[in-house]
Parts: C-alpha cells; structure tokens; sequence
C-alpha cells in the first residue's frame, strides 16, 4: 500500500484544519497521514499503559473547539487527545505515544458514559458531543463550563471533606481554604487536599461549624467556628492557637459562635457573634507567637450605651472605602467610626413604613457600590437593598423582591468582579446584575443548569480572589469562576415543530413534519394546534420562545 497504515479495515476518517487525515481502523489503531509528505504515525492499545488508547477499534473522530481530538472506540469507551500533533515527524512511525484521557462507563457514577461500545461519535454546532454505542445514546456539553464547581467525590481520597461550604478564602500563596460542616480544607494551587480536623477530638484545635476564615499578615489563618470559638493556624506548623471564649479572669473574649471575621485596612481584626461585635487593635497581633490569654479584646453591643449596636446578634461586617466600618445585625444595619469607636448611623426595618428603611431587619451582606461612594447594596433575609445616602442621611431607597426578577428574596451574599458587575447568590440560585441598571431590566439569573453547585447558597460564604476570580459557596460544595469564563451561548438553536393537532386528533408527529415543508389548514378548521422545540440539547431549560 503506497499509504503505510496499520489496518486495511477502515472505518473512520478525519481531516484536521492542519491538513493531517486521522484515520480510525477495526483492530489496527488510530493513523495520522500526511498527504503533503506521506509520512505516517500510529497511535495503538497498550494494556500495560492507561494514556494510551484505550481500544484498537476506532469508530469515530471529531475535533471541537478547544482543539481536542475525540476519539470513540468499541470496547474502551472514548478517549480524547488533549494535544493533537498538528504536524508529523519525518518517516513512518509505527508507534508514537499520546497522552489518551479515558472516559468509560461506571455504574456508580451517573454522569459516566452508559456503555464502552462506540458505533458513533459527532460534535454539533453547540458544541454538544453525541456518542452512539450499541446500546443508547449518550450527549455530553463540550464547551468549558461558566462555573467550575467542586464538591465531595465519594471516589476520591483527593476531595473536599464536606459538601456544605460555609467559608472561602484564597491565601497569599494561592492556596485555597474551605471551611464546611466538619472542617477545614486546603487545596493547593495544583489540586491537592489538605484537611484540618476543627473538632474536639483534635488536642490541637476546638470543635464547631467553620463560618469565617481571615488571613494576617504572618499567613496564619483566623478561623471563626460556631460552636468552638476563634482559633488560629499556622500552616507553616500545622498548629492551632485556641482563643478562650466568654469572661475569664476579668478579661472579655469572643463568644465561642463566631458568624463573620474580618480584619480592615489599618490591620484590626473584627470578630461577628450572636453576642456582639469584638474587636482586636493590630498592635496585639504583631508577633506571630502570640499568647492567646494576653489578648484584650474589646466588645460592642446593644448594650453598650449611646453608641451601642441597634442588636447584639451581629452577622455581617464590612469595611467601604473611607475606612468605615459597617455592621449587619438581626436588627437593622449599623455604621461605626473606628476614631470614636462607636455607632454613628443606625438603619432600621420599619414594617409600616418599609420605603424609608430596610425591607427586613436582618442584614446578611453589605457592600458599596464599585462606582458611587453614596450607593451600598445590602442583603437582607427577605430581599435586596439598594440605599443612597447624602452624608449622614438616606435620601434613596429601593427594595428588589422576585416580582423585580430575583431567584429569590433571601439574599446570602453579594460581591463585585472586576467590571464593576454585582454577583448576588441567594437560596435558590444566583443574580448578575449592573448596579447602574436600577430598573432591574438587564439581570441575568443563573440555576444548576449553568454549573452552579446547588440552587441554594449559604450566607456570607463569598471571596473574590486578589486575581479577581470569584468564589461562592452552598449546599453542595462551592464555585468558582472568572468574568471572562461566563460568557452566553450566542447560538440561536433552529425551531422544529413537532406535533400537529385538529380538534385534539393529531394529524402529523415530529417524524412526519420532518418529512413535508407545508401543512394545509382547513380553511373551517377553528380548533388546531402546534407543539414545537428548539434543536439544542445544551440547556433545555434555559431556552426562551417568542411568538
């Protein structure tokens, strides 16, 4: 044969932009030819090595948009060549190596391929991958996903401890902190998980939720539990400094139910608990090797007098751009002035008059607007708000429910991007939305559907990394993305109709409308109907009609 390939059998063909023709034989392996110079190379089964392909019987070839050969084999399921080579090393090759990522069936994993007996393989327009095997068919989305989302493998030793995300934060050296319902995780940049055990158990550490997670400047990282206090680890040492909780020996510290951490320009670190708002001045924290009883905390709350919070049950804390701190309770909304160290602003629910204040007392996030200094956006439990003031006044206030285009009106957390665009997760899905467009008419609501981890997130779990990627956690693990990554489908799938009613009798179904180009209405005929569907098979759900 003038064209030295490993099998006469052939059965799939195609042809890459480069020119190179792959072609995929019963029993003799994947070819690459060069008709340019008629060199060849061959890619073969090898039980011995699992990135190599993982069946010699090639039945289909398809390429997409993020130049990945996709290969589907009778007996090994599909594999794809993340790295295809683009052009060809001189002479015949009767082997070359690949690195060959496997996808097989796995009756314990529902997502996994039903059967490892490919007849078919295509890639569609929408980027949808269509496996045919001699049992069904199976569909998988191709395009990167807008919202990576992790959660607890049960397959793995390699995964997050708990599915119940309470609190991220990324470190100064990329490592990624995950505190859940039974712990503490690290991920490392390259993947790896490290798990701290916070519970009583542990000599070294204390027990409780992790709700809050803050970085110092020695990297330590303050974790704030409920149920066993603050503590801090040293991830250089792996150990943990245990912080007393309540009155002792005549000094105050936090309660041991720690709702939100954070520490403000000047270094300060702010603790949030159902017992009132503590505070800890930088100096204390000026040497890693701290004593944890020499500590002076000191503690606001409603009880404090003239200047005291509007409710000791503090849930949220947030510092705006002049230095202001801001201080979310279960009763309103309070702002302290770190110079007199007390509460100069109170912001009250009002249930007779809600248009003047809050649409709920219980305010669970708080930022300021990243374009107007006078504009901060608040979450509350039942809806969100948007207030104007002009100095110490409100001289605007809007509330924003489902009936405006919200998921839902519990509001668990907002953040901005880089953009200047606010991303609001709420308990059943999450919101994007330009905080100029106060009319609510350019929202874009996002569900399961897109990849987030659940429709439910959970309060407070929101960190936007230093490189601007945005991290949220929920129910069933935590996302994370970039701006740039959640981009629309643009495509505009054909309609097809698919069934043809008179007087509830059908007279045509999809298979006979795919065959004529007209119907012919009688002209008496005063009851018909149609049913339709849009040929995309990426997010059914997400697709809208209009007549």
């Amino acid at each position: 044969s003038p064209m030295p390939i490993s099998s006469n059998f052939v059965i799939s063909l195609y042809q890459s932009p480069e020119g190179l023709l792959w072609i995929g034989t019963y029993r003799g392996g994947l070819n690459v030819f060069d008709p340019q110079t008629g060199h060849s190379v061959q890619y073969r089964f090898d039980e011995n090595d699992p990135n190599s392909l993982p069946d010699d019987r090639i039945y289909g070839i398809a390429h997409d948009a993020e130049n990945r050969l996709w290969i589907g084999t009778f007996g090994g399921g599909v594999a794809c060549l993340t790295d295809p080579v683009r052009e060809l090393p001189p002479g015949n090759r009767t082997r070359i190596d690949g690195q060959f990522i496997r996808y097989q069936s796995n009756s314990r994993d529902p997502h996994a391929l039903t059967n490892d007996f490919v007849r078919h393989l295509m890639i569609d327009r929408s980027e949808n991958m269509w496996v045919s095997t001699n049992r069904d068919v199976n569909v998988a989305d191709l395009k990167p996903p807008k919202f990576v989302h992790i959660s607890q493998n049960p397959f793995s030793e390699n995964t997050l401890g708990d599915n119940n995300v309470l609190a991220i934060l990324q470190d100064r050296q990329q490592r990624l902190w995950i505190g859940h319902h039974t712990g503490l995780d690290m991920q490392t940049p390259d993947g790896v998980f490290h798990s701290y055990s916070v519970d009583h158990r542990n000599p070294r550490s204390q027990g409780g939720f992790v709700f809050a997670l803050a970085e110092d400047d020695f990297g330590c990282i303050w974790i704030g539990t409920f149920g066993g206090g603050l503590q801090r680890l040293n991830p250089s040492t792996g150990n943990f400094l245990y912080v007393p909780h309540g009155e002792k020996n005549g000094h105050i510290y936090p309660d041991s139910r720690v709702a939100d951490l954070m520490f403000d320009s000047r270094k300060n670190l702010w603790i949030a608990s159902p017992r009132g708002l503590y505070f800890l001045k930088n100096r204390q924290l000026a040497d890693v090797n701290i004593m944890p009883e020499s500590l002076e905390f000191a503690r606001f709350s409603s009880d404090s007098g003239e200047g005291g919070l509007s409710d000791s049950r503090v849930s949220s804390i947030y510092e705006d751009r002049n230095g202001r701190i801001w201080i979310g309770t279960a009763n309103g909304l309070n702002r302290m002035n770190p110079g007199n160290a007390s509460v100069d602003l109170h912001i009250n629910y009002d249930p007779k008059h809600p248009e003047n204040g809050l649409s709920h007392p219980g305010v669970m996030a708080i930022l300021q607007d990243p374009n107007d200094d006078q504009v901060f956006w608040l979450g509350t439990e039942n809806g969100l708000n948007r207030l104007r003031f002009s100095g110490d006044r409100v001289t605007g206030v809007q509330h924003f429910f489902e009936r405006e285009g919200l998921p839902n009106s519990y509001i668990c957390d907002i953040l901005d991007d880089a953009s200047g665009t606010l991303w609001i997760t709420t308990n059943k899905g999450m919101l994007r939305l330009n905080p100029s467009d106060t009319l609510m008419q350019n929202i874009r609501t996002y569900d399961t559907g897109d990849g987030l981890q659940s429709g439910e997130f959970t309060i407070r779990s929101g960190f936007r990394s230093a490189a601007g990627e945005l991290f949220f956690g929920g129910i069933n693990g935590f996302n994370r993305f970039f701006l740039d990554r959640v981009r629309e489908n643009v495509h505009i799938p054909p309609i097809a109709l698919t069934q043809y009613k008179q007087l509830g009798i059908t007279v045509y179904d999809a298979l006979e409308l795919s065959r004529i180009s007209h119907i012919e209405i009688p002209y008496d005929a005063r009851y018909f109907e149609f049913t339709s569907a849009a040929l995309d098979f990426t997010y059914p759900n997400g697709n809208r009609f209009a007549y």
